[in-house]
């Protein structure tokens, strides 16, 4: 594997500035994290079986399998990007990879809408080619869905260590929703210069107003396993196993941009969202289906949650 990463990579910049070299790296991330749950099965293999060890055995494999899958996921998404070593030109600088994720001030106020509608035609440009009133709406929005994202975190770890009250927190799902709703499309109803059934006539707004319904629907159900309200098994399954194919799904897509550069770009803030998904299906599912590990899988699922949300604050367009 490492003498095929070097022939296609090339150097360390192909590794660190190209869609191609940032995919090899996931694919080490997910094949290590695999690696080290196949060590813990080779040492319980490695003794006396029991009853509890041939269960917790059965469980860890499955979280294994589940990550060399996805690690097949992107292997299979790197056949339809060109090696790195062949790109010298629209190699992105590690500046450029840096600018995308700053230490500061989240921005929570944007320009107004009318502003942005007068000046750009609204986030339909290639993010490279963003003019900077478009480029300052999306990284408020992804600003605030960053700051519901870390709230939803940190109730999370407040339910884990005993807060009753805080096992509401899929609720926040609900928040996260409704500023969508409004503005992940400046174009359509309610901002907008479309109206209601003239928005849904635009594809791009119809697919975020589906997702939108996804969302309103997951935070339900979770809320509703996490009340009692549905029963543990089998139905808390469902949060995990939505998280890990989310996260596996935005990891092997790809962006099929004509600038290499652009879709490196997008790739590098898409990469680590969808390496954290895939951390929080399968740590949760180790904690609903092997108890007796521990609390260790439900704090890095928790964990891994909060730093999304802080991923997401940390977000620029460059």
């Amino acid at each position: 594997w490492a003498a095929l990463g070097a022939r296609y990579v090339g150097d360390p910049g192909g590794l660190v500035g190209t869609a191609y070299g940032i995919m090899v790296l996931v694919k080490g991330a997910l094949l290590l994290a695999a690696l080290v749950l196949a060590g813990v099965n080779a040492r319980l293999v490695r003794r006396a079986p029991t009853l509890g060890g041939t269960r917790r055995l059965a469980r860890l494999v499955e979280a294994e399998l589940g990550l060399a899958l996805t690690a097949l996921l992107v292997a299979g998404s790197l056949t339809s990007l060109p090696p790195a070593v062949d790109l010298v030109a629209e190699r992105a600088a590690p500046a450029e990879v840096l600018a995308r994720f700053q230490l500061g001030a989240p921005r929570l106020a944007g320009p107004p809408i009318a502003q942005l509608l007068r000046e750009a035609d609204p986030l339909l440009a290639p993010v490279g080619e963003r003019k900077a009133v478009e480029r300052a709406w999306s990284e408020t929005n992804h600003h605030w869905a960053g700051l519901v994202v870390l709230v939803m975190g940190g109730l999370a770890c407040l339910e884990r260590v005993g807060w009753r009250a805080a096992r509401h927190w899929p609720l926040a799902f609900l928040a996260l929703a409704a500023f969508l709703f409004v503005r992940s499309d400046p174009r359509a109803w309610p901002l907008g210069p479309a109206g209601v059934w003239e928005s849904m006539l635009l594809p791009d707004v119809l697919q975020h107003r589906l997702f939108i319904g996804l969302i309103v629907g997951f935070a339900l159900f979770e809320w509703a396993v996490r009340t009692g309200r549905l029963a543990a098994r089998p139905w808390a399954f469902v949060f995990p196993a939505l998280c890990a194919v989310g996260g596996a799904l935005l990891l092997a897509h790809s962006h099929a941009m004509a600038d290499l550069k652009a879709e490196f770009l997008t790739e590098v803030t898409h990469a680590p969202l969808g390496l954290l998904g895939v951390l929080i299906g399968w740590a949760r599912w180790l904690e609903v289906r092997l108890p007796e590990a521990g609390p260790a899988p439900g704090w890095v699922w928790r964990g891994a949650l909060a730093a999304v949300g802080a991923l997401l604050l940390l977000y620029r367009e460059g």
